[in-house]
């Protein structure tokens, strides 16, 4: 999915190959994107902007990405990273002769402070606009992927946000501390987008990876001119798999998005963390892309959650695929986008209710394992 972002493997390879620990490799990219940076520099010099674009924006992915990697605000390594980042992606939205690109901030109902934010533009007035929801290891400058914007190729504008706890938006002391607040800036965004001349207020709809994905159903619970949702790699019910059995990171992550350092208060936060009780009440139209072997949420947890749907709902099951579902990516990430014009062109019927099977191995032979059976309403696997 990185690919999918804008990463190249080339880079990826020059700063991991040889690290023997995470800090190396992290050390090792910022490198990858000082190189990246000084030949962005020249390609706009000898007036190649086209090309330059490309080397600001994977110099702007890999800084924003090292500065993630660092949950102390007063780090030095951490704001110098997250300062180039930035920059490098403002060289992005100056030269991009694609599309425009407006770097906004949103007033918030609960804090002095402002969400930061890209707004993409398709180029038209009263168009279908997307609110991006990055996940929980995402920043706003690493979705959409700018050089390949899927979104504006199809008319559509996106708005990207860096949320409550997330990139801009954290290092301004907005924290995710409360289980509405997400929600809430979500709402405060499409206040924004109703108000611009580019976007249709009628086709607003959002889109959430992995903890986007559990953001993107409570924008929805929460606005109600949120007209269409797609997400992928879900994280919607319990976080005890997310907090408490995954790599001891996910949960420091996310207390530093929280701004908590105690750990029985953030366990206390986290039970309120879930979409029981919410997704009986939401009738938008969703779009569910789930891998069979999701490391954070249960197929079967996907499962629940298309089953409380209240509105017209499509789950697509992925085999065997774990959580960053990169194998499936470029498939993945065409069907997630055309979800939205499926929706606003009326393709998506009141009833709508499909749960299928994306097999590993498409052929007109495939049998599906009967470990699928759970997908069905009738015992016959989708």
């Amino acid at each position: 999915m990185w690919i999918e972002c804008g990463y190249k493997i080339s880079d990826l390879e020059r700063a991991f190959e040889n690290a023997d620990s995470a800090r190396e490799g992290i050390d090792e990219l910022v490198k990858v994107a000082d190189h990246l940076l000084a030949e962005a520099r020249k390609k706009e010099e000898n007036g190649r902007e086209y090309a330059a674009v490309e080397y600001y924006h994977r110099a702007s992915l890999y800084y924003v990405r090292a500065s993630w990697s660092i949950l102390d605000d007063e780090n030095e390594d951490k704001l110098d990273w997250h300062n180039r980042g930035l920059d490098a992606y403002k060289k992005v939205a100056e030269l991009n002769s694609q599309y425009e690109i407006e770097k906004i901030d949103i007033d918030l109902p609960f804090h002095s402070e402002q969400m930061a934010a890209y707004f993409h533009k398709c180029g038209q007035e009263d168009a279908p606009t997307v609110l991006f929801v990055p996940g929980m290891d995402m920043q706003k400058e690493e979705f959409p992927n700018t050089p390949n914007n899927r979104f504006i190729n199809r008319g559509m504008n996106v708005l990207a946000i860096d949320g409550p706890g997330q990139g801009e938006t954290r290092l301004r002391g907005v924290c995710d501390d409360e289980p509405d607040k997400y929600q809430r800036a979500g709402s405060a965004a499409v206040d924004w987008l109703a108000d611009q001349p580019e976007v249709d207020p009628s086709r607003i709809g959002v889109a959430g990876f992995s903890m986007g994905s559990y953001w993107g159903p409570r924008i929805a619970y929460e606005d109600e001119r949120v007209s269409a949702v797609a997400v992928g790699m879900g994280c919607w019910y319990s976080k005890d798999i997310l907090f408490n059995q995954a790599q001891p990171f996910f949960k420091k992550r996310y207390m530093y998005m929280a701004g908590m350092e105690d750990e029985d208060e953030f366990d206390e936060f986290a039970e309120d963390m879930t979409l029981y009780g919410i997704a009986e009440n939401i009738d938008t139209p969703i779009l569910i892309m789930h891998g069979e072997y999701d490391e954070l949420q249960t197929r079967e947890q996907a499962k629940l959650l298309y089953n409380n749907l209240a509105g017209p709902k499509q789950l697509q099951l992925y085999e065997n695929e774990f959580h960053p579902m990169g194998g499936a990516g470029p498939d993945l990430m065409n069907d997630f986008v055309d979800w939205f014009p499926q929706v606003w062109s009326g393709e998506i019927e009141d009833d709508h209710a499909v749960a299928k099977l994306m097999p590993d191995y498409p052929v007109d032979s495939y049998i599906p394992s009967p470990r699928f059976e759970f997908l069905s309403q009738d015992n016959r696997p989708y």
